[in-house]
């Protein structure tokens, strides 16, 4: 190859590897204004932090004033399996302290709730496994759940499993209003908001790593409008 040849060919690598290393800061085309312009506007602080050549993302949001809330969206791989792990996470603390703990996840179709019903029996291998599938680190607190297969109120918008006494119909009434104002725009199954509770720990999480500005600025909402009726009165 001639010195032009080398030249021309040097410029085309040259904007390639430029263009890699831009795409990997930019991120993912996102939907919104950027995530800067959501924080200015909300009084939030939002950190991105890119990993692994743009494989890896965190993207933590909390508020400037001290309210006890955070949001962090993770994207990662998992070198065990090679498959990406993609996960959204809201945490806050709710003004009531409830015994035992709750899970609210997707509807179990009817033909599939026995099943569901003897893998979480009393001492089933459902309690002792959901910890590790569902990323608890509050030491066990999610061990022991049981599924309750007739939620107060008639509740048919998602599972339940509780350890202690079940969810009340209050608490009930409030996450299916918010799953279906959550679902009228966001209906994807890895949208789908998985509730978690301990004590005063409120936790709403999805099975993917949001980015736009829109979809973040909504579901904090979501979850915040949540946290403060998953206590009132029915």
């Amino acid at each position: 190859m001639n010195l032009p040849g080398l030249i021309a060919f040097a410029a085309i690598v040259l904007f390639f590897v430029a263009l890699f290393f831009w795409t990997n800061r930019r991120g993912p085309s996102r939907s919104g204004p950027p995530l800067d312009v959501l924080a200015a506007n909300r009084g939030w602080r939002i950190a991105v932090k890119q990993e692994g050549l743009g494989k890896g993302r965190t993207i933590s949001v909390s508020p400037l004033k001290p309210e006890g809330w955070s949001l962090v969206a993770t994207r990662y791989s998992n070198p065990e399996s090679g498959t990406m792990v993609l996960t959204t996470e809201f945490r806050t603390l709710t003004a009531v302290a409830v015994p035992g703990s709750l899970a609210i996840g997707p509807p179990i179709p009817l033909a599939d709730k026995a099943l569901a019903a003897s893998f979480f029996a009393p001492g089933g291998i459902g309690g002792r496994m959901l910890p590790a599938l569902i990323g608890t680190d509050e030491g066990g607190a999610f061990q022991g759940l049981e599924l309750c297969p007739q939620p107060a109120g008639g509740f048919s918008a998602g599972t339940v499993l509780a350890s202690g006494p079940e969810p009340s119909p209050a608490a009930l009434a409030a996450y299916e209003q918010a799953l279906a104002d959550w679902q009228r725009h966001h209906p994807q199954d890895d949208r789908f908001p998985i509730l978690l509770r301990h004590g005063n720990t409120l936790r709403l999480r999805l099975r993917t790593d949001l980015s736009g500005s829109d979809e973040i600025e909504a579901f904090i909402d979501l979850a915040l409008g949540l946290a403060a009726r998953i206590d009132a009165p029915a």
